[in-house]
């Protein structure tokens, strides 16, 4: 708690920060000191306006791990992906108070001396000002513009925002403020108003706890310093708030010691550099650079492109000093020093913040891999320090947690890196014992073959395999490190020698309770018998929207409030206003816990005083953690029978709800059968997964949320489909209450591999029948026989049923990651790839509902979703060519590939692919990264005019089909020329071979 001399500093340290007077400063009544509280309320206000909350849940799995009770506030899902935004926020509102304007009806910035060292801050609030005033920002700048800022000013003009060159822009600006009622942000106020911006990080803090029920004095706020310009401003701004409103309050400030090849570079955060990355890459910007030449511009037509941005007026200043730096971008990135003593240099007041610490890249690493297991969410790896401090407490001996201490970490960026991820999630998934790589020497083929066995009996996956000379390496994948220890414990008693690497954090996985429960039958008269809960069953016509909305108030006390928000990119993509429900960052990770919350939560209330004898649950994943943590809230003992091939992370999760997990059966109907029995032999209660009145209508929660929290008529809603409880839910509420949504279609979406509910309105309501052997990426809609009582439901309110490819839904796991900065499982993200690749129609200007219900996803998983995610998003390209085997071939193709910053993940080559094929020719299969589409053009043009001729491997993942339509229009020239000029040089030859033979019979 601040002593009374704090607080009399900490309001001194205000009266500092805000020594001018400004119409924006809400002061006290009775002085003249600066009501801080008052003055960031007003501005939180506005800000709100136009940005929600982002959410504060608490993760029980994660306060097992932490030892203390743990809450992350997901700001990785703040618009632009970052919490700064509400610092530029803070810029654009402090400056229409400070002009005594009402409303934000323009904004008008100069890029002056202030902002020169500091251009990447101003490119961001641009943005945001374009944000808040869409369509009326104005930014005045000198009219000669270095090479260093014309990435920049690109953007600002790809944005939206109009560019106005003067020899004085300040003085322009100001004029243009006051002549249009424009707010003016000048730099002179900006780090002020940054602040109280900032500050509104801790406004929400405050609101939320309250609303959690947290004890602010029991409460630590850990909060992540990425930058001095932002996050040391933002500390500031959330400190002073915090600090006068909620004094006892804890806040502890975090910095990132990265390692020297870090899986964290700062540029990979700056948000700005990846927005509408698609179409303002560095290499689209510069599109008519002259790459023959190694990417020199000629200066005229760097004078072309400054011109078409500014005006005629405008000129490139000092060409021949940047021209170099244009050709590597080294100028494009901000690059920041750290230093691991910056806290103590800026001397950060302990009124403000109570506690630094410097955490390392292992840290951050394990907390950036544990906030995307538990949250579903990206966050950036800086961001996760202190999440990664929370985890490692062993590590630092001062930082102290109490028994009964609240931890709440701020996560605050979620850009993401899409070219690093992979490399990331290997190094934070052997921290975690979940990947490693091991080698064996002079192995025999049995030897390989014992391996091989080990892994099957351990549940260990093999990522790769490489042969080199006498050595064989594996890369594995595995569920934790007591698997990988017991697997290279059985294979050393076999008597094989094996090299692994060593981790250097051993602490997880954390212990799995072991629960196990008799047959005993428990006393009637103090139990629910399963005769009584059978009396509580209805039909689905006593489903109505008004009993829906009773069952949500019912259950919300089991739900996060998952934020329902339109996705610029997606919309944009399809031409439609595209609005996302989050449900894979619900508690559990699924929308299963809303009908299994339902369900029981309901027959206790009827039953009482009488218990709940215990619940059994047949599922694979999702319903079995929906139904354990319900049933550990409620107090209800409960069992989970799950078939033998059930995700190894969605069990261990059950368990640690507190579950009874019994794995029986191949086949889902053998562990239906037993859970039945199960029942049976202990009088328990059946919470069926889909086919149960209760849990349909928890389900159609869901359907409830998107009409309160979309303003707008809703035309087509996206609902994946297994059994059918979800979209059966949904359809009751949304068709039922027509008069608001008059138009509203709803679209059934499974795998096209699993799909026997597809075609089925033709048939009457007969399914396809689906080989009971198949398997599905979209694990959760693996469901061969759906239906029950709801089959009717289905028939006459669901307007359609689609089947999506399973290469299509691999690759929108990853489009979903990158456009949402959420993860998804395969069953998850069918509503995405329904809409990346076409297969339902909707037409421009509909709004729609599209429904990611579940983020359980293993990373093994996920990663052999990334290659094809990967193409389709233009970041990976696999190309084929057969190419003479010769000295100097491969590196005339790499010398390429680098020109267009095209960078090698894979290469491969093979001969007699082709039976055609020529013994001295090869066939090569590289794999690059790719900065985007357009890099891929100008590196496939560039094979073709080089004499070889590619083909693309995965371009079916790609959603726009014409993406490649101009490589294949000059392949398809090259080979026609190439076969022109042999048809003519042939000809010629015969021709002179006529002659030869016309003028040897003169002779003869």
């Amino acid at each position: 708690m601040l002593s009374s001399t704090k607080l009399a500093h900490l309001d001194d340290l205000i009266s500092e920060e805000f020594d001018f007077e400004s119409p924006a400063l809400v002061k006290y009544p009775n002085n003249d000191r600066i009501n801080i509280i008052g003055t960031v309320d007003r501005i939180a206000k506005l800000f709100h306006s136009k940005c929600k909350f982002t959410p504060l849940f608490e993760y029980e799995l994660l306060s097992e791990e932490t030892g203390s009770r743990q809450f992350l506030k997901l700001d990785n899902l703040q618009v632009y992906s970052d919490a700064s935004i509400r610092a530029y926020s803070g810029i654009v509102f402090g400056s229409m108070l400070h002009s005594n304007l009402d409303s934000v009806e323009g904004v008008t910035l100069a890029l002056d001396k202030h902002w020169y060292r500091r251009i990447d801050d101003f490119v961001e609030l641009a943005i945001v000002a374009e944000m808040i005033c869409p369509g009326k920002v104005t930014v005045f700048l000198k009219n000669r513009v270095s090479l260093s800022f014309l990435y920049r000013v690109q953007l600002l003009s790809s944005v939206g925002c109009t560019l106005v060159t003067d020899k004085c822009p300040t003085e322009a600006a100001v004029a243009h403020a006051n002549d249009n009622g424009f707010v003016y942000c000048s730099s002179e106020y900006v780090r002020p108003f940054a602040m109280l911006g900032s500050a509104i990080l801790g406004y929400e803090l405050v609101k939320q706890i309250e609303e959690s029920a947290i004890d602010p004095t029991s409460a630590s706020i850990l909060m992540p310093l990425r930058g001095y310009n932002r996050e040391w401003n933002s500390v500031w701004g959330v400190g002073l708030y915090l600090k006068s409103s909620v004094p006892d309050i804890r806040l502890v400030g975090t910095t990132f010691i990265p390692d020297q090849k870090t899986s964290f570079p700062f540029d990979s955060e700056r948000w700005w550099m990846r927005h509408k990355c698609s179409s303002t890459a560095p290499s689209s910007v510069f599109a008519m650079w002259d790459r023959d030449f190694n990417g020199v511009l000629a200066e005229d037509e760097v004078n072309d492109i400054v011109v078409d941005l500014l005006g005629e007026d405008a000129s490139v200043k000092d060409f021949d000093h940047f021209r170099g730096d244009l050709v590597t971008l080294d100028t494009f990135k901000t690059v920041i020093a750290y230093d691991t003593h910056v806290v103590k240099k800026f001397d950060i007041p302990p009124e403000i913040v109570d506690e630094v610490y410097e955490v390392h890249e292992s840290a951050c690493l394990l907390g950036w891999l544990k906030v995307l297991q538990y949250t579903h969410t990206h966050a950036t790896g800086r961001s996760c320090s202190s999440v990664g401090l929370a985890l490692m407490q062993d590590a630092f001996p001062a930082f102290s947690i109490s028994d009964n201490e609240t931890l709440i970490c701020v996560l605050s960026g979620g850009t993401v890196s899409m070219t690093n991820i992979e490399r990331t999630m290997h190094r934070a998934m052997s921290i975690m014992g979940n990947y490693t790589q091991f080698s064996i020497r002079e192995p025999h083929n049995r030897d390989v073959n014992t391996v091989f066995a080990a892994c099957d009996r351990h549940g260990v996956r093999i990522a790769d395999v490489n042969y080199e000379n006498d050595t064989v390496n594996f890369s594995i994948n595995s569920p934790s490190w007591e698997v990988q220890s017991n697997m290279f414990a059985e294979i050393d008693r076999l008597g094989l020698i094996i090299e692994a690497n060593v981790p250097y954090y051993r602490r997880y996985p954390v212990k799995e309770p072991s629960v196990s429960y008799g047959n005993e039958i428990l006393n009637t008269d103090e139990y629910v018998t399963p005769e009584e809960v059978a009396s509580l069953t209805r039909t689905l016509s006593q489903v109505t929207p008004e009993s829906i909305e009773r069952a949500y108030f019912n259950i919300k006390d089991n739900l996060y409030a998952t934020p329902v928000l339109r996705n610029e990119a997606i919309s944009k993509a399809v031409n439609a206003n595209v609005f996302v429900l989050h449900d894979n960052i619900q508690r559990t990770g699924a929308f299963k816990i809303r009908g299994s919350s339902n369900k029981m939560i309901r027959m206790q209330k009827a039953f009482a005083p009488k218990k709940v004898p215990g619940v059994v649950a047949a599922s694979a994943g999702n319903h079995s953690q929906g139904v354990s943590f319900a049933a550990k809230r409620l107090g209800i003992p409960c069992t989970i029978v799950c078939p033998n091939y059930a995700p190894a992370t969605k069990l261990s999760n059950t368990r640690r709800f507190g579950a009874e997990v019994t794995a029986f059966g191949d086949a889902f109907t053998e562990t239906a059968k037993f859970a039945k029995k199960v029942c049976t032999d202990r009088n328990w209660i059946l919470v069926h997964p889909y086919d149960d009145v209760d849990v349909i209508e928890g389900q159609g929660t869901i359907g409830y949320e998107l009409t309160r929290e979309i303003d707008q008529d809703i035309d087509v809603v996206l609902v994946n489909v297994g059994g059918g409880g979800l979209i059966s839910g949904v359809s009751l509420y949304l068709k039922q209450i027509k008069d608001r949504h008059p138009n509203i279609r709803v679209i059934g979406l499974s795998s096209e591999r699993i799909n026997p509910l597809v075609g089925c309105k033709e048939r009457d309501g007969k399914y396809s029948f689906v080989d009971p052997t198949l398997d599905s990426f979209s694990d959760g809609t693996n469901v061969k026989i759906p239906g029950g009582n709801h089959n009717e439901t289905m028939w006459n309110l669901v307007d359609d049923f689609i089947g999506i490819p399973e290469n299509h839904i691999a690759a929108a796991v990853l489009q979903t990651f990158k456009h949402t900065r959420t993860l998804v499982e395969g069953a998850g993200c069918l509503g995405v790839a329904a809409l990346m690749y076409g297969h339902v129609k909707i037409n421009p200007g509909e709004t729609v509902a599209c429904i990611l219900c579940g983020g359980n996803i293993d990373f093994s998983r996920f990663l052999l979703a990334l290659p094809a995610g990967m193409r389709s998003l233009g970041r990976l390209l696999t190309v084929s060519c057969t190419i003479q085997d010769k000295s100097g071939m491969i590196s005339r193709i790499m010398s390429i590939a680098n020109r267009f910053s095209c960078y090698l993940r894979d290469f491969d080559q093979k001969r007699f692919q082709k039976e055609d094929t020529s013994w001295d020719y090869v066939t090569v299969e590289a794999s690059f990264w790719t900065p985007s589409f357009k890099n891929q053009q100008k590196f496939l043009y560039s094979l073709v005019d080089a004499g070889f001729n590619p083909s693309i491997i995965g371009r079916d993942l790609v959603p726009d089909k014409t993406v490649y339509s101009d490589f294949d229009a000059a392949l398809q020239q090259k080979i026609e020329t190439d076969q022109q000029v042999y048809n003519e040089r042939k000809e010629a030859f015969l021709q002179k071979q006529i002659t030869l033979c016309k003028n040897l019979h003169k002779q003869l």
